[in-house]
């Protein structure tokens, strides 16, 4: 019970002191993680699908002015269904915007992307389709600061793919990341 009370206080007095490092020629490294369920459409029969994905998505930035990021994003997703799976990598450009202060112990940020994607569909059990997809998204939230370098966001998101221009998600969901803001 020490050890806890000790930890919560030693984050605390941490807290007190932070300050994030949202400004010019600094470089941030970190990531999110979503659970998401979405409904698709098929464009030419209109038949809508739901499905459930699991997402890791590592970034990689740099403050080119205070407060405002560019960078480059990835992402890790598989899809289980009915028996099957779709499994995909995707990359591409972001840029991020914190809205307060650097000293600020909470910011607000919002950040829109692109995303490139390469897929494998395993539908029959047997062998794989590969097909190519895009996204674009935006996300905003909080961001909560523990020190001057590690920050925990919340967030929620807006995602459109399309697939193929075959097939067309549209998800909103919320997400949860960590980033790491290296001091020059």
């Amino acid at each position: 019970m020490k050890t806890i009370k000790l930890f919560f206080i030693t984050t605390i007095l941490f807290a007190i002191s932070a300050n994030s490092q949202i400004t010019k020629g600094n470089w941030m490294v970190g990531g999110s993680g979503s659970f998401k369920s979405t409904t698709s459409e098929t464009i030419k029969t209109g038949s809508k699908d739901k499905y459930t994905y699991l997402e890791i998505s590592p970034n990689i930035g740099y403050f080119f002015i205070d407060k405002m990021a560019a960078g480059i994003k990835t992402s890790f997703y598989y899809n289980p269904y009915e028996g099957a799976y779709n499994i995909g990598f995707g990359i591409g450009p972001y840029l991020k915007y914190y809205f307060l202060k650097p000293e600020k112990l909470v910011n607000v940020f919002i950040q829109g992307n692109y995303l490139y994607y390469e897929n494998n569909n395993n539908s029959d059990g047997v062998g794989y389709d590969k097909f190519s997809s895009y996204s674009y998204g935006v996300k905003a939230g909080p961001v909560i600061y523990f020190n001057d370098s590690i920050a925990l966001e919340l967030a929620l998101e807006y995602l459109s793919d399309n697939r193929n221009k075959t097939l067309i998600d549209n998800t909103f969901l919320m997400t949860i990341g960590f980033q790491i803001h290296l001091i020059k």
